[in-house]
């Protein structure tokens, strides 16, 4: 059962020991939507065949020459502009191929009715006479200008992006991938991360997330949320395989509603063995005032118990946050990812290392004692 599932299912719990049935329908009504966010199996679902849209066909022809009216080919840095209408369009060299791409918004209003099926964001590429439609998405592109202020008659329940594409090299091979900004909801800004494939000279839809993907090292990070309530957090961390995203880690950081439930941390970790482990973290009794304390279990299996005294007193410690710097700690022990990409709150300033501050106690398995070491250690197998 995946985490989002287990989270929904224990908030049915919840709600059936404090509120009694009839509430179920309600929060399983809910959580419908709360827990399924994030399009994964989906996310190819929005990718629109663009071969019943052939660039010979006159109708195509006419509608992306509308859609283009305004720009005038070049395989030069990439520029922007905003139609009459409203559209965005990025184009130039986009993918330092020496060719021109144009990425653009739909529909477009230049007296065209047939538009291209419900694509909302589509890229073209200019062959030296004509437009040639290389992709087309069903992703709602949200968007405003700097400066713009949400009112009664354009209102968004946050600032979103203010363009709704942005080139960034995230695999660190000189080429840059496609980040697109999509819906504002309640609470964050979903967004969409695309790869550019040279042979099809196209783009391949990666991710999806509910924040702006982030380079964390050499990995990936994509992030999303419980939506509604700040109930979880999570990151997952993905690194390139080729082409490809493939899953590393995740870290799963949960504050169940109403505190009927203690606080706890889910790490998913793809082992040396090529098998996921799943660590469970929770507060622990500590052996002093002055003692952090976990429990941690492994694939449900009592692992350790690992605690850390600060050597100073903790109301020194302002702004280094000694239960992050120790959550970083072991984020980079288990997962075996650097801490200096753990998901640090924003009050946190400056992570440093627990072993210069603080003392270790680690008891459990000789696994957990290796794992857990003030050794600096590589990825190991989990």
């Amino acid at each position: 059962m995946g985490l989002r599932n287990s989270a929904a299912l224990a908030l049915c719990l919840v709600v059936l020991q404090n509120f009694g049935a009839a509430a179920i329908f309600y929060v399983l009504f809910a959580s419908a939507s709360l827990f399924a966010e994030e399009p994964v199996e989906d996310l190819q679902k929005l990718v629109i065949p663009v071969g019943q849209y052939s660039s010979a066909a006159d109708k195509t022809r006419i509608k992306l020459a509308a859609a283009f009216s305004g720009i005038k080919p070049n395989t030069k840095a990439p520029r922007s502009f905003v139609t009459k209408d409203g559209r965005f369009i990025l184009y130039g060299d986009l993918f330092k191929s020496d060719g021109c791409f144009a990425l653009f918004e739909l529909p477009v209003k230049a007296g065209v009715e047939e538009q291209f099926g419900d694509a909302q964001v589509g890229l073209a590429e200019w062959s030296g006479r004509q437009w040639e439609l290389r992709g087309l998405w069903n992703i709602s592109s949200t968007w405003r200008p700097k400066g713009w202020k949400s009112s009664d008659d354009d209102y968004l329940p946050i600032t979103p992006a203010t363009e709704p594409f942005e080139l960034r090299d995230m695999s660190g091979d000189g080429v840059p991938e496609v980040i697109i900004a999509g819906d504002v909801e309640k609470y964050f800004q979903s967004y969409y991360l695309l790869r550019f494939d040279p042979k099809t000279r196209g783009l391949s839809l990666l991710a999806y997330a509910m924040g702006k993907p982030e380079c964390a090292g050499e990995y990936v990070r994509l992030y999303s949320n419980s939506g509604r309530r700040a109930i979880f957090e999570e990151w997952e961390y993905l690194r390139w395989a080729g082409d490809k995203l493939v899953h590393k880690a995740s870290w799963h950081d949960e504050s169940p509603y109403d505190n009927h439930e203690p606080p706890f941390i889910v790490a998913e970790v793809m082992g040396g063995d090529r098998r996921s482990h799943s660590f469970r973290i929770t507060d622990a009794d500590n052996n002093s005032q002055e003692e952090i304390a976990y429990t941690i279990t492994k694939d449900e299996k009592p692992y350790a118990t690992f605690g850390f005294v600060w050597r100073e007193p903790l109301e020194k410690a302002v702004g280094l946050a000694p239960d992050q710097v120790g959550h970083a700690w072991l984020f980079e022990k288990i997962t075996g990812i650097p801490c200096s990409s753990y998901p640090l709150p924003s009050y946190v300033k400056k992570l440093v290392r627990l072993e210069d501050y603080a003392t270790i106690r680690v008891t459990g398995s000789d696994e957990a004692k290796r794992m857990l070491s003030l050794k600096t250690q590589k990825t190991q197998r989990r």
